[in-house]
């Protein structure tokens, strides 16, 4: 039995018991990135804990997947709120501080953006972004246009899904 009380300690229960927390992840996740993310913060939070941690005489594998569960169980909590959108195309820019260059740079981007929402075939959907576009919240917007919150969310989701589709369409040509 070792006695795991110093982060020292855990350097031989992180060699021995990292595969097996991370399959847990894994399998549970399915995205090598996030699990190794996760597989890192719980062995950060077990050296953390380790003054709490009391051997029951099953070793530190039960704990560490109890600390795991609770992780993963954060992250598909923080998945539903926040999901991600993938980004189709990242511009690469050489930037620098000059103000002129930015100005130039935020400028071509407005146009761009501008030229996107003016393609849409639905007024709503173009007020509904240009509206959203100068910074306005969506119960800002929903007043503005006259219409409920869960009506503005509804009329932005499918003004963005369109342009994903026409921009995918547009890329795929």
């Amino acid at each position: 039995m070792q006695v795991l009380t110093t982060p020292a300690s855990w350097g031989s229960v992180f060699i021995e018991y990292r595969p097996q927390v991370l399959q847990y992840v894994y399998r549970r996740i399915g995205d090598r990135t996030a699990a190794e993310d996760i597989t890192s913060e719980v062995f950060l939070r077990a050296v953390r804990g380790c003054a709490i941690y009391t051997d029951r005489g099953f070793g530190p594998r039960p704990w560490l997947l109890t600390l795991a569960s609770r992780l993963i169980k954060d992250h598909w909590r923080s998945a539903h709120r926040r999901p991600e959108i993938p980004i189709a195309e990242v511009f690469d820019t050489d930037v620098t501080d000059n103000e002129p260059e930015d100005a130039a740079l935020r400028i071509g981007v407005k146009q761009q953006l501008e030229a996107l929402i003016t393609a849409l075939p639905c007024e709503s959907w173009r007020t509904c972004l240009r509206l959203e576009a100068r910074g306005l919240n969506r119960t800002a917007v929903a007043h503005t246009m006259g219409r409920s919150p869960k009506a503005v969310k509804c009329l932005r989701g499918r003004a963005i899904a369109y342009l994903r589709h026409s921009i995918a369409i547009d890329t795929a040509a």
